[in-house]
């Protein structure tokens, strides 16, 4: 029965450690998402829009897209 009690311990230990590992990785693309959005912003405040910041503004915000498509993923796996 120790055996038992021993192997469901470490499980929930386990399930523990996966679920920290999870949400750590939330934190960081939450993190990602915020700096991406706030230089997407800053190049929109600083900068007088001209077609060669159109091209670079794009990439940006399809970035940003990815982006949360990657963190919609993650928070619909919790």
């Amino acid at each position: 029965m120790d055996d038992f009690y021993k192997a469901m311990i470490g499980f929930v230990v386990f399930i523990i450690g996966l679920v920290t590992f999870v949400m750590k990785i939330n934190q960081n693309n939450a993190a990602k998402f915020k700096e991406l959005h706030q230089r997407i912003e800053n190049v929109k405040d600083d900068y007088v829009r001209r077609d060669d910041l159109d091209n670079r503004l794009r990439l940006i915000e399809k970035g940003q897209d990815k982006l949360t498509v990657k963190i919609d993923r993650l928070l619909e796996r919790n």
